[in-house]
């Protein structure tokens, strides 16, 4: 709709599921739309199924994609990924690197300061993460995903709203979370709690090889 609106070139951008999004719409939108977008920037945003990056339309649209991943990235890695992207310096630790606010920029340059390379801690959790969803049909990943922001928004109600919030009274979110999680479907909660024991098993596994 906006490329039809749009007489020049077109660049896409999005941080996190919006990186993921600009990436995905390219993708998919018509041949007229995909003639004027010259590059899509992501930023620390997910990947995607191992078909979709291996289809040839993502393969057409890879060449003006252009990713941004901090050295802890734990959302960039999500899911699968290219090696094409490039490392940038974060004053954030942890899933704070996320923040974009958090990222290092030289004003000199105007640019991004890079970094050297992905810690150990986003490789790990790159590969549990994707051992997971591996062993998983897409149905019970929705299913995983849609209790898992039950739990989140339950906290959200307590003024929970950040990973920071949750940790300063981390016993009584994570009372609410867990008694969410009571509530739920049996059928549900079973999944739950089984994708759960299938990720402490990744765990193990990717620890002795990371």
């Amino acid at each position: 709709a906006v490329a039809k609106k749009v007489k020049g070139n077109i660049i896409l951008t999005g941080h996190s599921k919006g990186g993921n999004l600009a990436i995905y719409s390219a993708t998919k939108c018509s041949q007229a739309a995909k003639s004027k977008i010259v590059a899509i920037h992501s930023f620390d945003s997910p990947g995607f199924t191992k078909e979709f990056i291996e289809s040839k339309e993502y393969i057409e649209t890879e060449k003006i994609i252009k990713k941004f991943m901090p050295e802890e990235s734990l959302i960039g890695v999500l899911l699968n990924n290219r090696d094409n992207y490039r490392i940038i310096k974060s004053e954030g630790s942890g899933i704070m690197q996320h923040d974009l606010f958090l990222w290092q920029v030289d004003i000199s340059k105007n640019d991004f300061v890079d970094g050297e390379k992905l810690y150990k801690s986003s490789k790990f959790f790159d590969a549990t993460f994707n051992d997971w969803v591996n062993s998983s049909t897409p149905e019970q990943r929705e299913q995983f995903v849609e209790a898992l922001f039950q739990m989140i928004n339950a906290v959200n109600s307590e003024n929970a709203t950040s990973f920071v919030d949750w940790s300063e009274n981390i016993k009584n979110n994570s009372s609410v979370a867990y008694e969410t999680l009571k509530g739920l479907d049996p059928e549900v909660r079973s999944l739950v709690m089984h994708g759960i024991g299938d990720m402490f098993s990744s765990i193990n596994k990717n620890v002795k090889s990371t």
